[in-house]
């Protein structure tokens, strides 16, 4: 699975995925890495970081969750990096 867009939440697995490239309101996003020291970096269409973190703990059954809240529109959605585990966009 790389992208699902089917429902709220939107998942996403896997790195250089164009989630969305229109203005989407956000009300957060929330990421389930496997391992410490892995990667997210999530950019809008300007290249602008929305989110970037290093995992201080993960698990592989998703039980070490990191959040971001945003509650608003972004212009587009781009995962840049993800180097494990799932990303939810929630929508509003």
């Amino acid at each position: 699975m790389a992208t699902t867009k089917t429902g709220n939440p939107w998942l996403v697995t896997s790195a250089d995925t164009t989630v969305h490239t229109k203005p989407v309101r956000v009300n957060y996003m929330s990421w389930y890495p496997a391992a410490s020291g892995d990667d997210i970096l999530v950019k809008d269409n300007g290249g602008n970081t929305l989110w970037s973190l290093k995992a201080l703990a993960g698990a592989a059954n998703e039980n070490i969750e990191t959040r971001k809240d945003f509650n608003c529109s972004v212009n587009g959605i781009n995962v840049t990096t993800i180097d494990s585990g799932t990303l939810y966009i929630h929508l509003y």
